[in-house]
């Protein structure tokens, strides 16, 4: 009779489980794969959540900057026009701040179920420590068209809230719009402030039905706050177009041209 080998047989059950794991974690693998790959319309893996896209934010009215009137004294070379695009970039370095601004955004979705818009929530934080020293205009812009839209004033008491008013320019209690799958609206905030030359962040919550379940989506400039600042009357004002005019044909400011 031939000797036994118990070390192989020992051996043999750890190997067959090493093996059976191996082959385990093969088809999860695999598994995972071809979830991976499987295309979204055949079987979503998560419901896609609406979007919101800014599509323009705008300054309407007058500006404040934090600088003395005589930082305009002396524009740059390139700026031969108060109303071109150089001379926005020239005012947008000194970190003005409009009277009042206009939101542009466009709300879409891919749901399958429905998706309700039924307001707009806004939160305002005022920004101290700030000061304003001029009040600067620049070119007039705009072509006047009603606009579905929703108007805030930031440091309205005793809280701010928005009024909606339609295509028409009718006051409307509020907004509720319903999306279905591949939809989309446009919308217009219009903000401004009532405190003098003081500065205010906001933004605002959309407030959403999914499917009869409630959410929002954040209402931001690519993350940031919008901003807004109330009129400065008691501040010297600059009109940019006229002030650039003025220095390149050598009026009294300059020698500049």
């Amino acid at each position: 009779m031939a000797p036994t080998d118990p070390p192989k047989r020992r051996l043999e059950g750890p190997t067959r489980v090493v093996a059976l794991i191996g082959g385990i974690v093969a088809i999860v693998a695999t598994t995972l794969g071809a979830v991976t790959a499987w295309p979204e319309d055949w079987w979503p893996r998560r419901l896609p959540t609406p979007k919101i896209f800014i599509t323009s934010v705008q300054g309407h009215g007058e500006s404040v900057i934090p600088y003395p009137a005589s930082v305009l004294d002396n524009p740059p070379a390139e700026v031969k026009d108060g109303c071109s695009r150089q001379a926005m970039d020239w005012i947008n370095s000194l970190a003005p701040v409009p009277t009042e601004t206009l939101v542009s955004f466009v709300l879409t979705t891919e749901r399958e179920e429905s998706v309700v818009v039924v307001g707009l929530k806004p939160l305002v934080e005022r920004v101290d420590g700030q000061a304003m020293k001029t009040v600067v205009e620049e070119c007039i812009g705009g072509d006047g068209y009603l606009i579905r839209r929703a108007d805030i004033v930031v440091d309205e008491t005793p809280a701010p809230r928005f009024k909606f008013t339609n295509e028409e320019g009718k006051t409307i209690a509020g907004v509720e719009l319903k999306l279905g799958k591949g939809g989309a609206a446009e919308f217009h905030i219009h903000s401004k402030a009532k405190t003098p030359g003081t500065v205010f962040e906001w933004t605002a919550d959309v407030e959403l039905l999914i499917g009869g379940e409630p959410t929002s989506l954040r209402l931001s400039n690519r993350g940031k706050p919008f901003k807004v600042a109330g009129p400065h009357p008691g501040r010297p004002v600059v009109n940019v177009p006229e002030k650039v005019k003025e220095i390149r044909v050598g009026g009294p400011s300059g020698a500049n041209g």
